[in-house]
């Protein structure tokens, strides 16, 4: 199957299908952005000379940023906090699916391959989810400059200053819609096996 056709049949579909790839694309970019916070408090510096020349400054007015001892907890706490949103991501590919399944059903029916329907699948939700990642990235850019206000000191209430690495920017951005396209896959585990409701014990 042309890459083509496997774009232009997962993009088709019923308005229900158009509302799952909205909600895929919101709730990965909430992903994408609390991942990516979690990234920036791990790429913050260590203690630094302030503008005086004194070492040991510390460039934040929050303990909990300024302490390296303090770090690993904040980011273990946005990565919790990531767990309930990419479950979000998880159920926003399962909305409306009964629809979905119809329709991938239908591609069975018409000589389709259990890994054409995967690859269709995986598609829809991979290309939904990475374009929520592009955005949830873009929506961090715009709120690191917003919130940037030094204090008169010179201090940060948050990590405005500091941006990930590359290489860590692009795993953060490309994990969100991997675990997306391999819940779609899960979640088409019956589809794939029969497309007339039969299932396999």
């Amino acid at each position: 199957m042309k890459p083509a056709t496997v774009a232009r049949l997962a993009l088709a579909g019923s308005r229900t299908d158009r509302l799952r790839l909205v909600f895929t694309v919101v709730s990965s970019a909430l992903a994408a952005l609390v991942l990516l916070a979690a990234a920036t408090v791990v790429a913050v510096p260590e203690l630094g000379t302030s503008r005086d020349g004194s070492d040991g400054w510390n460039h934040y007015t929050s303990s909990l940023l300024a302490e390296p001892g303090l770090r690993p907890g904040v980011v273990l706490t946005l990565l919790l906090l990531a767990v309930p949103v990419l479950v979000l991501t998880g159920h926003s590919v399962r909305f409306g699916s009964p629809s979905r399944d119809r329709r991938l059903a239908a591609v069975r029916l018409a000589g389709g391959t259990r890994r054409q329907v995967v690859l269709i699948a995986v598609t829809e939700t991979g290309l939904a989810a990475l374009v929520g990642s592009v955005l949830g990235f873009g929506v961090h850019l715009l709120l690191r400059e917003t919130l940037h206000r030094p204090a008169p000191d010179g201090r940060l209430p948050l990590p405005t200053d500091v941006i990930p690495p590359a290489w860590m920017i692009a795993l953060t951005l490309l994990a969100v819609p991997v675990l997306a396209a391999l819940s779609a896959a899960f979640l088409l585990r019956h589809v794939v096996i029969t497309p007339l409701g039969v299932l396999r014990a």
